[in-house]
């Protein structure tokens, strides 16, 4: 069914929604020679039973239970991380909310729900500072904006994307942020980023802003 567009006579920019990160995040956009490991330092996604952080393997049914792609009220958490997402009985139950992947899903729910731009923040990788190794933070901050500049390409004047720095480093952050400032449609402000992000960090992101 294709989705109708809602009529208004207003502007509307939703300033927080959320991608669900896909595999393809770790088995396409992190390099091939660092997957493997990069993978048991942080790897975690809604196709998944287990997180993997710092070297330990946890469970991950209450994670899961949280993903914004089964994120209904009227659906108790407990019930919803019962089942493993893409199972024949999850998709039955639950199904999936396309557009956390697929931008064009998006812009199809965006039209439906009159929104005219949105932010978009992670939703796993908003735990990326719990890393320890600021080298595997940096490869997956890396990874991670460039998937999702390359969701944002299917609309750049609606889709906004919001990224993410590896702040284990301050000078891998900067670089980071700099990296992606030139790159199409950037976001301004670091998802992650709070009163503890190095003043070095606010200082490049507003030169950035600053600039035509």
């Amino acid at each position: 069914m294709t989705a109708t567009s809602t009529r208004k006579d207003f502007p509307v920019f939703d300033c927080d929604s959320h991608v669900v990160e896909p595999p393809a995040i770790w088995d396409e956009y992190v390099p091939a020679r660092s997957r493997a490991w990069i993978k048991t330092q942080f790897c975690f996604h809604t196709d998944s039973d287990l997180l993997y952080i710092n070297g330990r393997v946890v469970p991950a049914a209450r994670e899961r239970s949280n993903a914004a792609e089964v994120g209904w009220a009227r659906w108790d958490k407990r019930e919803v991380g019962k089942l493993k997402p893409g199972t024949p009985a999850w998709q039955e139950k639950f199904g999936r909310l396309l557009g956390c992947r697929d931008p064009h899903a998006r812009l199809n729910d965006m039209d439906a729900l009159g929104t005219d731009q949105v932010m978009l923040f992670p939703t796993w990788f908003v735990r990326l500072a719990l890393v320890r190794d600021a080298e595997a933070a940096t490869v997956l901050a890396r990874a991670y904006n460039d998937w999702v500049l390359d969701y944002c390409a299917a609309d750049r004047r609606r889709l906004f994307p919001c990224a993410v720095l590896p702040l284990q480093s301050i000078d891998a952050s900067i670089a980071e942020l700099k990296r992606v400032a030139i790159r199409p449609s950037p976001s301004s402000i670091p998802s992650g980023a709070s009163s503890r992000t190095p003043a070095s960090c606010w200082r490049c992101t507003r030169s950035r802003r600053a600039k035509p």
